[in-house]
């Protein structure tokens, strides 16, 4: 499982730096999008692995949950789940408040997302072998991370998050915890 995630992980890395380097806008976003928030930091191999909601996500660990006007016709950050946020939060808490940048709050949810990432394989490896076999378990955990879309597990988002909760919900189920597994669904 380590093995394949840290190839699939790397490849990732490599198709990110080839882009980068194969691009001719690369070095220089088309400023629409940075007015879009599609570029939360100039360090363009690390701001690859946030777009879309991660803006939202930063937003949140920055500055809360707030609504910025007319919830009909403004956007608001209101409508995303606590845990993701509350989790980069978290571990950006062991740095000085100084050191609390846009990059830094990015490294954290990168982590935060590769670990529960990596848990979630091994619980879903566990699953499966436990009602499928060895083989079939080996199987999913290999598709799954050679999937074309999952390196969205790997990204500033909440979605590693939530394949992690999930299956540790299931995990705890099979082991008749109901009350584990009900927390973990609610999470």
């Amino acid at each position: 499982i380590l093995i394949w995630f840290a190839v699939s992980r790397a490849m990732l890395i490599l198709a990110g730096l080839f882009s980068f380097l194969l691009s001719p806008n690369a070095r220089y976003p088309v400023k629409a999008a940075v007015l879009r928030g599609w570029h939360l930091t100039p360090y363009r191999l690390l701001d690859m692995w946030a777009r879309w909601d991660s803006g939202w996500y930063l937003d949140i660990v920055r500055n809360g949950y707030y609504i910025r006007g007319d919830i009909h016709t403004v956007q608001s950050n209101i409508v995303f789940f606590p845990v993701y946020p509350l989790l980069i939060r978290t571990l950006s808490c062991i740095f000085p408040q100084s050191l609390r940048t846009t990059e830094l709050y990015l490294i954290a949810g990168l982590v935060i997302s590769n670990l529960l990432f990596l848990a979630a394989l091994f619980l879903l490896h566990s699953l499966t072998a436990a009602s499928h076999g060895e083989k079939t378990a080996n199987r999913t955990v290999l598709f799954l991370v050679a999937f074309p879309t999952s390196f969205i597990f790997s990204c500033v988002y909440s979605e590693s998050t939530f394949l992690f909760l999930s299956l540790a919900s299931f995990w705890a189920a099979g082991r008749q915890k109901w009350l584990l597994a009900a927390l973990l669904g609610a999470i």
